[in-house]
């Protein structure tokens, strides 16, 4: 009976260290891939909230329109980082993060930054025939404080997802822009693209823009 008691408690102290093991790895694996994400904002705003602690204005950082319907504010500073919003790209108006006249002109919330794949492309607006939907929004504020500008259709692709401090984040849309600040019916529709790369963890000034010909601020 004794040995029948002893094998029980060692077997008892192997399940609780298994136990223990798994306690522990699984926030790791977890952080690995973005924190789990899937929440969506309780609310939109404009603050860099859950900003990078680097300052890494690298080679990688750009932004520049393909085609811009709307008229869209040419953003000068580019920020990537974690929060609880899962991972946050911020291209704005500004020179530093802690700029008080900083104004976000575009905002790609990822919230399962897991489901992205380097070369992938998925759909914006919810799910289309054919396509996978993008987890995440992209939120046009072109400079304002709110955003009445909802992405209705089109596609956001990624040729890098950086996992590491200072890795590219890279890859282009093309969105299918609704105005639901107009009085119109239908409400009117505008094709805003764009090519970007910002760097994991960084933030800085935009090294590379080429400014859409014609366009201007509405």
């Amino acid at each position: 009976m004794k040995r029948h008691g002893g094998a029980q408690e060692r077997l008892a102290v192997t399940a609780r260290t298994l136990v223990g093991a798994l306690a522990i790895s699984l926030p790791l694996l977890l952080t690995a891939c973005g924190g789990g994400g899937g929440t969506q904002p309780s609310g939109i705003t404009t603050t860099p909230s859950g900003s990078p602690s680097t300052h890494s204005p690298a080679v990688s950082s750009s932004f520049a329109f393909t085609a811009d319907g709307y008229g869209m504010l040419h953003p000068t500073f580019l920020c990537a980082s974690q929060s609880s919003l899962g991972l946050v790209l911020r291209a704005a108006i500004a020179s530093t993060l802690t700029d008080p006249n900083f104004q976000t002109v575009i905002r790609i919330d990822i919230t399962d930054a897991c489901q992205l794949v380097p070369g992938g492309s998925y759909s914006l607006g919810g799910a289309t025939a054919g396509g996978t939907p993008f987890p995440g929004q992209i939120y046009f504020f072109n400079g304002h404080p709110s955003t009445l500008l909802q992405s209705t259709a089109g596609t956001i692709t990624f040729s890098s997802i950086g996992k590491n401090t200072g890795d590219p984040i890279a890859g282009s849309f093309t969105a299918v822009v609704q105005d639901n600040g107009s009085s119109a019916t239908p409400k009117p529709t505008y094709t805003i693209a764009a090519t970007f790369s910002f760097s994991a963890e960084g933030a800085g000034p935009i090294v590379a823009q080429a400014p859409l010909s014609g366009s201007s601020p509405p």
